[in-house]
C-alpha cells in the first residue's frame, strides 16, 4: 500500500496550477466587470449631461425672447419719450436721454442673449458628441472585455474541475 499525504495528493493532481488560473481569470473578470461599471456610470453621466444642456438651449432661447421684449418696451419708451418732449415743448427733453440709455442697454442684452444661444448650442453639440464616445466606449470595448473575461473564466475553472 502505498499513502500519499494531502499535500503531495494536491501537488499530482495539478491543483495549485488549476487554482492559480482560475485566481487569474476570476481576478481578470472583477477587473472587466469594474470597468465596464465605471463605463456605464460615465454613459449614464454624460446622457445627464446632455440632458443639462439641452435645459441651457431652452434657457438661453426664453432669455432672448425676454431681451427682445426689454427691447420693444425700450423702443417704444424711446418713441414715447420723444413724443411727450415734443407735445410739451421741449419740457420733456430730460427723458429723452435715459429713453435712448434704455434702448442702448436693451441691445446689449439682446446680444448677450444671441451669444448666450450660440454657447450653449455649441455647449450641445460638444455634450451629444461625448455621450456619443461614452456610449461607443462601452458598446465597443467594455462589454466585449467583460464578456470575454466572463468566457475566459469559465473555461479556466471547468478545465479545473473537471480534470
Amino acid at each position: 500500500v502505498i499513502a500519499a499525504g494531502l499535500s503531495e495528493m494536491f501537488g499530482r493532481l495539478g491543483c495549485p496550477q488549476n487554482l492559480s488560473a482560475a485566481n487569474g481569470a476570476l481576478r481578470s473578470l472583477y477587473a472587466a466587470f469594474d470597468n465596464d461599471k465605471a463605463a456605464a456610470l460615465y454613459e449614464e453621466y454624460r446622457i445627464f449631461v446632455v440632458g443639462v444642456r439641452i435645459n441651457n438651449l431652452a434657457f438661453a432661447t426664453t432669455m432672448a425672447a425676454l431681451a427682445t421684449a426689454d427691447l420693444v418696451i425700450a423702443v417704444a419708451g424711446s418713441a414715447g419719450a420723444v413724443a411727450v418732449a415734443a407735445a410739451t415743448l421741449a419740457i420733456g427733453t430730460f427723458t429723452i436721454p435715459a429713453a435712448l440709455a434704455a434702448v442702448v442697454a436693451a441691445t446689449a442684452s439682446e446680444v448677450a442673449a444671441v451669444l448666450a444661444i450660440a454657447s450653449a448650442g455649441i455647449a450641445l453639440n460638444k455634450a451629444i458628441d461625448q455621450s456619443a464616445a461614452a456610449t461607443a466606449n462601452k458598446v465597443n470595448n467594455t462589454e466585449p472585455n467583460l464578456l470575454a473575461a466572463l468566457g475566459s473564466a469559465r473555461k479556466i475553472i471547468q478545465k479545473g474541475v473537471l480534470q
